[in-house]
């Protein structure tokens, strides 16, 4: 499975364009157009996105109302495929992966060791939707609905999260600066909400972004699968 539960609203902070920055599309997006014709544009909009940096609010439930917030700032990089990622739940320690494509390192803030897992980026799909990967995403999401006003177009989506499960999906994507506003995604048994504060499209990122630097005392433990080992 993707990831474990989802939802999305409004911007809470800035949205910034860095490097080449997010093209216009081919079309401009209006009323009257199908919902297939306003994911062609979008994805037309953030085709070029190679460096995403991101913070966001990311807001999950379970299938018994269990209700999680995070925190998180995410660097992601499409060639080759690489991410760091820090979160932060409102209960309990921040944790931080590393991703090189190869492998994968998870390390929770004050444990005495960290994990090196078998690289495995999609279990931590559900706090990057809106890095690197969102474009995939639509692309293989059906677009079954669309609310067109003057600078937000609201695309909801059927979207696969396992062989098996599908969940319905709602992206918020503004039309003044071309950039997702939010995301929210619900199945039976839970949802995820992910709504950014502030999104950087292809900045200048250095190569030691994707290297973990170990704590002073803090030994790795490795691990044969994506599974890990226990983080104490």
């Amino acid at each position: 499975m993707r990831y474990g539960a989802l939802g999305a609203a409004a911007l809470a902070g800035s949205i910034v364009l860095a490097g080449c920055g997010a093209p216009h599309g081919s079309h401009p997006i209006s009323h009257g157009m199908t919902p297939a014709q306003v994911k062609k544009e979008v994805l037309a909009r953030i085709k070029g996105w190679h460096v995403v940096s991101e913070a966001a609010k990311e807001v999950t439930t379970g299938a018994h109302g269990a209700r999680h917030v995070y925190h998180l700032t995410l660097v992601s990089e499409s060639k080759p495929p690489s991410f760091r990622l820090s979160v932060t739940p409102r209960q309990g320690k921040s944790f931080l992966v590393v991703d090189n494509g190869l492998s994968t390192v998870a390390y929770r803030v004050g444990a005495q060791h960290y994990a090196v897992l078998t690289a495995d980026a999609g279990q931590w799909q559900q706090f990057r939707t809106l890095g690197t990967d969102l474009a995939a995403t639509i692309q293989q999401s059906k677009a079954v609905g669309v609310s067109v006003k003057s600078k937000e177009v609201v695309l909801h989506m059927i979207t696969p999260v396992s062989p098996k499960v599908s969940a319905k999906s709602t992206l918020w994507f503004s039309l003044t600066t071309n950039m997702p506003t939010g995301w929210q995604e619900t199945w039976k048994g839970g949802s995820i909400k992910e709504t950014p504060t502030q999104i950087h499209v292809n900045p200048s990122v250095a190569s030691s972004t994707f290297v973990f630097r170990p704590p002073s005392g803090v030994t790795p433990q490795v691990a044969l699968t994506a599974q890990g080992t226990a983080l104490d």
